[in-house]
């Protein structure tokens, strides 16, 4: 693992982090593509195998006043990096997740189900927020979802710490 770019945006040193990746399947991402020109262009591109990869990127940023990382991505990955780099997720003081998908909170938590990033503030639109900790709304979702939404987000939608 261990994968970082470093880049500078103004005055703030910036670094995208490998999150996690997964594989899936072409009609995942060109549902209503033609068969036979979907093949032609997977090919073109070398991707015969049946899978395309799908990187799940996170962004660290330091203001030098704070350490801020963008979406935590999928299972230990993003902790397995940050420790192959040399960077203690202690650190961070502000965790922004952009959205309640699984490859953008999956690393809110460890292994045993620690806060990841113990001495940050973790921040979330309120329509999210809402979205992720209504019954109603995850019982639409699949049960992976559901499960990971409420493995992350029970303990802080009911008040508890």
């Amino acid at each position: 693992m261990g994968e970082k770019y470093d880049f500078w945006i103004g005055q703030y040193q910036c670094a995208a982090l490998l999150g996690g990746n997964a594989m899936y399947k072409p009609n995942h991402y060109f549902a209503n593509a033609p068969a036979e020109e979907l093949a032609q262009k997977l090919a073109e591109y070398n991707l015969t195998s049946g899978d395309i990869p799908s990187p799940y990127t996170c962004m660290m940023v330091d203001t030098g006043t704070h350490k801020i990382m963008v979406d935590t991505g999928v299972g230990d990955a993003l902790l397995r990096n940050l420790e192959a780099q040399g960077i203690d997720p202690a650190q961070f003081d502000t965790v922004i997740l952009t959205h309640g998908h699984p490859d953008h909170i999956g690393g809110n938590i460890d292994q045993e189900g620690r806060i990841a990033f113990p001495n940050a503030r973790f921040v979330m639109s309120k329509a999210e927020w809402e979205y992720w900790t209504d019954d109603a709304s995850l019982q639409r979702l699949p049960e992976v979802w559901q499960s990971l939404a409420r493995r992350i987000f029970y303990r802080s939608a009911n008040g508890s710490t």
